[in-house]
């Protein structure tokens, strides 16, 4: 399925220095970018200082009947197309060209949170920008950018292991 990591391939790897969000209570920044033929995938973690009940901040996709995520993820292709954390678990657009942001497992403990996403597919040329807000943690939306240059050059990085009909 297009919508899968690909298995015939070692995905280019992004590096992100710069945390999206920081205040007096909490931390929130993504790393882990690889990025794969069909798409990115990415962790969005949190720290945070005030203790909360395991997995009340929820990083990860709606699934129902679970409460919605505490984070709201928004990726903002540069042709206008978009794609959330906050519809509804795997339900995917039935064209496949359309943005689709899944994120297949997430952890919650007393002080920090994580969730990995993968984001299909793969850019349009431009930058893509990721948009977060998180109001358990008094995380106002900020957006963090991806240059095209950046995407199309780890893009040029992924190394290719078999042919996918092999």
């Amino acid at each position: 399925m297009p919508r899968d990591l690909p298995l015939n391939e070692i995905p280019g790897l992004l590096t992100v220095t710069t945390p999206l969000a920081v205040n007096d209570a909490a931390a929130v920044w993504i790393d882990n970018i690889l990025v794969y033929s069909t798409g990115i995938a990415f962790t969005v973690n949190a720290e945070f200082r005030e203790e909360f009940e395991p997995g009340t901040v929820n990083l990860g996709t709606y699934v129902h009947p679970h409460p919605a995520p505490s984070l709201q993820l928004t990726a903002l292709y540069s042709d206008g197309r978009k794609s959330t954390n906050t519809t509804a678990f795997r339900a995917e657009p039935s064209d496949t060209h359309e943005p689709f942001l899944l994120s297949p497992n997430s952890a919650s403990g007393p002080h920090s949170a994580s969730a990995t996403y993968y984001l299909t597919p793969f850019p349009a040329p431009g930058a893509l920008r990721l948009a977060l807000t998180c109001p358990i943690l008094d995380i106002d939306e900020t957006t963090l950018t991806f240059d095209e240059v950046n995407l199309q050059q780890a893009h040029r990085n992924i190394t290719p292991l078999w042919q996918e009909n092999s």
